[in-house]
């Protein structure tokens, strides 16, 4: 089941898909950094939702969950729970920061974030989307 912050994040990328707006660009992988793609899609996603920007936030969703949300969904869930989001998006940031590699098995991707919980990235027509943040 999905918590608000979730829902939040998903509707903010949701919202970004539906209005047309152009995907974060990502980094193909190298044989040597096999997460430089996921890595690069997630930091997009973070960067856009710490700007506010809900429709870019919205397009890096996967496909599910931007056909359950919109952008302004994305955007009034997240300004309900903005210290349950913030606090989730401040665990994801620090691991990406720490250096922990994500697990990346051919399209699903995971940063594990300890707790049993991750962050999961799906690659979808060639181009890595979330699929949930914990």
């Amino acid at each position: 089941m999905l918590d608000r912050v979730w829902r939040v994040v998903c509707g903010m990328a949701m919202t970004m898909l539906i209005a047309g707006c152009p995907q974060a660009p990502v980094t193909p992988p190298t044989p040597d950094q096999p997460d430089a793609a996921p890595r690069a899609a997630l930091q997009a996603f973070l960067e856009a939702q710490q700007q506010g920007d809900f429709a870019k936030a919205y397009a890096l969703l996967s496909a599910p969950l931007r056909a359950r949300y919109t952008p302004e969904r994305l955007q009034a869930d997240y300004a309900r729970d903005h210290a349950l989001a913030d606090d989730k998006l401040a665990r994801i940031r620090a691991a990406l920061a720490s250096g922990t590699p994500l697990d990346v098995h051919g399209a699903d991707a995971a940063l594990l974030l300890g707790e049993g919980r991750a962050v999961h990235l799906v690659d979808e027509r060639g181009a890595w989307h979330v699929a949930n943040l914990e």
